[in-house]
């Protein structure tokens, strides 16, 4: 059995890997080898059988990430002469020997992915907010922290390469080594590695590129306002960019903890899960949109539809590209049903409306679905005027226009959101709802308008 895993093990290592359908083939070489070490007695193994483990998820990643080019290939001779074995042994290998030396030997070394990392794409889109070029001294000193972290690699035993503590150290020393300080807030990395200045973001997207170069599975994880790095799919290990190295090694509990947070924004499915490279990227536009909404409002509408494109499951892609849609559709009316479709899939990211602005983005919401909205392609309508039109095709518009409103209210006592019930009340012809409501709500000098399509 040993013979026949050794020789998978040969096969697997002469595979090619520079397309994903390469990859694809080595990952199922990989199961193979793993379902047969299932088969035999591996007491004394853990570090073979563990080593194909890792192989096994790593290669998931790079699948799911679209990333290839992991390992270095190894025909058997060369594994064998390393081995310090002839092919004619192979039946008198003794297992015990072989495994002390075979999984660094069939299995490794890790190469660098050579590919551009996340955090290069993420210098590459900084470039509008630095008049259209990032300087090159910032790839230069990103790459010499990268590289640094290779050569700490190459100074650990190979049972500590796959070490969650000393690799994140590694890697915090790397960039500590540049000349690189903490600082509570850094708007770009571009400007982080300029100035040697790193908050959050910058150290966590860092972190995630040295995953990616060096096959470990590093992941953002975020919430409202923070970024932070995990370790590995399962939620089990965070690590926290921002302080010291004594205090940065987190669960998930002691880390909602230490920043006060409460466990229920975990209803958020994009808080504290691992992002992929896409939604960590997509998080980067978005903050570029954002400095630029007023500047170069075309960038910021190209940037803000990457970032939902991208992250169509992290809710903080779609607050900028709210901002950017109703400015578009106060230009343009005809955007109404594409904003809506942007507000249902937004509160769907959200349904327990955990979030704060999850319940403004429900009275928007409700705004549209009520025709309160100007435009400049739309007309003006009285309040009966807009009676006539709930009787017949808008009624269902709102109903829901009321479900979002209720939902959105962060204050009972708000008599603005009081007088918008009381207008829907009316218009759907539950006058008793509407009289309770009267003594609440605040009506505007002026009559209550709609707005429609001309």
């Amino acid at each position: 059995m040993w013979k026949e895993i050794l020789e998978k093990v040969a096969r697997a290592q002469t595979l090619p890997h520079t397309t994903r359908d390469d990859v694809v083939l080595l990952k199922e070489a990989i199961d193979d080898i793993a379902t047969l070490l299932t088969q035999v007695e591996s007491t004394s193994a853990e570090e073979f059988v563990a080593t194909v483990q890792n192989l096994q998820a790593h290669l998931e990643v790079i699948l799911k990430d679209k990333k290839v080019g992991i390992f270095q290939r190894m025909g058997i001779g060369r594994m064998l002469k390393q081995l310090g074995r002839k092919a004619g042994e192979l039946n008198t290998i003794d297992r015990r020997d072989f495994l002390k030396s075979a999984a660094a030997a069939a299995m490794a070394p890790y190469v660098k992915f050579k590919g551009p990392t996340v955090a290069h794409k993420t210098l590459d889109i900084e470039a509008p907010v630095l008049d259209g070029k990032v300087p090159a001294k910032c790839y230069q000193r990103l790459d010499r922290i990268l590289a640094r972290v290779g050569s700490k690699l190459k100074q650990f035993s190979q049972k500590y390469h796959q070490d969650p503590r000393r690799i994140l150290t590694a890697i915090t020393h790397s960039i500590q080594e540049e000349g690189i300080k903490n600082v509570p807030s850094q708007p770009f990395l571009s400007s982080g590695l300029l100035s040697g200045e790193f908050d959050c973001d910058c150290n966590t997207i860092v972190c995630a590129a040295a995953g990616e170069r060096y096959g470990w599975p590093i992941y953002a994880a975020v919430w409202e306002k923070h970024m932070f790095v995990t370790w590995g799919t399962d939620r089990k290990i965070f690590w926290e960019t921002t302080t010291s190295l004594s205090r940065a090694f987190q669960t998930m509990e002691s880390q909602l903890a230490i920043w006060k947070q409460p466990r229920n924004i975990l209803k958020v499915p994009c808080i504290m899960r691992p992002l992929t490279q896409d939604e960590l990227l997509s998080l980067q536009y978005t903050s570029i949109a954002h400095t630029l909404q007023e500047k170069d409002a075309t960038t910021s509408d190209t940037y803000t539809a990457k970032a939902v494109a991208l992250g169509p499951k992290i809710i903080f892609n779609y607050y900028i590209r709210f901002d950017i849609m109703n400015v578009k559709f106060r230009q343009n009316g005809e955007i109404r049903k594409e904003l809506l479709q942007l507000y249902d899939r937004a509160l769907a990211l959200d349904s327990s409306y955990v979030l704060e602005r999850t319940k403004m983005i429900s009275r928007y919401k409700a705004y549209y679905s009520s025709y309160r909205m100007s435009s400049a392609t739309y007309k003006k309508i009285s309040l009966e005027a807009m009676q006539q039109r709930v009787r017949g095709s808008v009624r269902k518009e709102f109903e829901t226009a009321r479900e979002k409103l209720i939902a959105g209210m962060r204050n009972p006592e708000d008599p603005e959101i009081w007088f918008e019930l009381y207008l829907i009340e009316k218009l759907l012809g539950n006058d008793a709802n509407a009289g309770r409501i009267k003594p609440k709500m605040k009506a505007p000098k002026n009559p209550a308008a709609f707005y429609v399509p001309t």
